[in-house]
């Protein structure tokens, strides 16, 4: 994002009419990716996958109050459906369940109140505006956390994470 901020001029990218809800939208994603790759450590990944589809759950439920959806029974009902998927993988109440599955729920919420203040601010503020917030606040976040568990990477690590990271965002620079 560094190329597209330092183009676009870092005033006019940063200039937000939404600052706010740009802010909890970018520590909302950081959050989410942390608790889903916390949640790896103890979980197998088709089952941290499976346990984060409950974001649409989330997103269903806080699109009521914060966008003032009306959401229909059909809705509802796929939402719902979607739920006993999720309820089916993580087992609570069972020998099964691991506390562990709270990890990737909890990431699901964090990536679901992105996407519905992603709405908000759409109206408000320009997508590199957007982008920018997520790429500077995360980056800040990561570096406080940084030496609580950096481990010094090798370069294909970092060609890889390169790549993923320009695919990432001329995919959704694109959209």
């Amino acid at each position: 994002m560094l190329p597209a901020i330092l183009y676009g001029g870092p005033r006019r990218v940063l200039r937000s009419r939404r600052p706010g809800l740009q802010v909890f939208r970018a520590l909302a994603l950081v959050t989410s990716s942390i608790l889903f790759i916390s949640s790896l450590r103890f979980l197998p990944i088709a089952e941290a996958t499976a346990t984060s589809f409950a974001a649409p759950m989330f997103i269903t439920a806080l699109s009521i109050p914060l966008l003032g959806e009306k959401v229909g029974l059909r809705r509802w009902a796929a939402t719902v459906a979607g739920l006993i998927g999720v309820l089916v993988v993580v087992r609570p109440g069972t020998s099964g369940f691991q506390p562990a599955s709270i990890l990737p729920l909890l990431a699901a919420l964090g990536w679901a109140s992105a996407v519905v203040v992603t709405r908000q601010t759409s109206a408000a503020d320009d997508p590199l505006t957007t982008l920018s917030y997520s790429a500077v606040i995360g980056v800040l976040v990561l570096t406080v956390l940084a030496p609580f568990g950096w481990v010094l990477p090798d370069w294909h690590v970092l060609a890889l994470g390169t790549l993923i990271g320009c695919a990432a965002t001329t995919a959704t620079g694109s959209s």
